[in-house]
């Protein structure tokens, strides 16, 4: 698996040749501050860092160009909370609810003390097609149990790196648990679920 990125928000991505792991180079990704006094919007959209990883197809001159078609796998799993009420401690539930499974938490690049945002990527046993993806996203979404953007489900979704308006220790989280979490355990839950449903009709 890889780690493509890209510079501001685009199709145009360039893979990554160091030697991390996807899940490292995001646990050991830099933070970054936007420009003060900036256009964040201008920022996002042309120069702050964005990632995926997976693989994905090059073209035939060999660049690569993110679309659903051409995203083959999945190998992180990204889910954004960016209406988080004030007051409710994010990574405090997240290491009750994802306390077996290896993730990582970090602010996103609106982030406030007034209106937190974060990121949450998490380590699969495996790689995933688009449909296993999504389903894990579902089930992760419910095991937190508060409520999530729903563009975390769009399966070409660049994530940005490390950024915020506000960048302290005190909003840096960063937790890696020893454990993976078992794709197949959740699929299989989520089949079950189903059956369950389709039963009590």
């Amino acid at each position: 698996m890889s780690i493509y990125e890209s510079k501001g928000f685009t199709s145009s991505l360039f893979k990554y040749k160091g030697s991390l792991e996807p899940f490292e180079y995001i646990a050991q990704f830099k933070p970054l501050k936007p420009p003060e006094n900036g256009n964040i919007e201008h920022y996002k959209e042309h120069e702050a860092p964005y990632i995926i990883s997976g693989t994905i197809k090059p073209e035939n001159n060999g660049s690569y160009k993110r679309n659903n078609k051409s995203l083959i796998s999945r190998d992180l799993i990204f889910l954004d909370y960016d209406d988080l009420e004030i007051g409710i401690n994010f990574p405090k539930i997240v290491s009750k609810r994802l306390s077996e499974y290896s993730y990582i938490i970090y602010p996103t690049i609106k982030h406030t003390a007034d209106n937190p945002r974060y990121r949450l990527v998490v380590k699969p046993n495996m790689s995933m097609n688009e449909n296993s993806y999504k389903t894990t996203v579902k089930e992760i979404a419910d095991l937190i149990g508060l409520p999530f953007d729903e563009s975390s489900l769009t399966w070409s979704q660049l994530q940005g790196g490390y950024q915020s308006e506000e960048i302290s220790s005190s909003i840096m989280v960063k937790t890696i648990q020893l454990l993976l979490i078992d794709q197949n355990r959740i699929i299989l839950r989520h089949l079950l679920a189903i059956k369950s449903r389709i039963k009590n009709q």
